[in-house]
């Protein structure tokens, strides 16, 4: 199962960040594969276990009040290997516009 969480906070004080840091934490220490982008994270394991980790993630974001605003999956049934393909192209895709958008953004020489 592949699975797009997007976290957003509303205010700024530090429980806002300290709840997010906590569902960082959550994510990191779980057995499924992840690769986070300053606005979202990617999740890819088997369906039990992302499950149960989106719910504490959930859980955790609901006793601070925090919002989330997007949790879409890709339900497929597909191998392991195929998911963590999908997550390299999205890191490679996502790595390569960084440094288009750098390169554009640097004055002509």
């Amino acid at each position: 199962m592949l699975v797009e969480v997007k976290i957003s906070p509303l205010g700024k004080d530090s429980v806002v960040g300290n709840g997010a840091a906590d569902i960082r934490r959550l994510i990191e220490n779980s057995r499924s594969s992840f690769y986070l982008t300053p606005s979202r994270v990617w999740i890819e394991g088997e369906r039990s276990e992302v499950v149960s980790l989106l719910k504490r993630c959930h859980i955790r974001a609901a006793s601070l009040s925090l919002r989330l605003l997007a949790t879409s999956y890709d339900g497929r049934k597909r191998q392991a290997s195929e998911n963590a393909g999908e997550l390299k192209r999205y890191s490679n895709r996502r790595h390569s516009s960084e440094a288009a958008g750098l390169a554009a953004s640097l004055p002509a020489s």
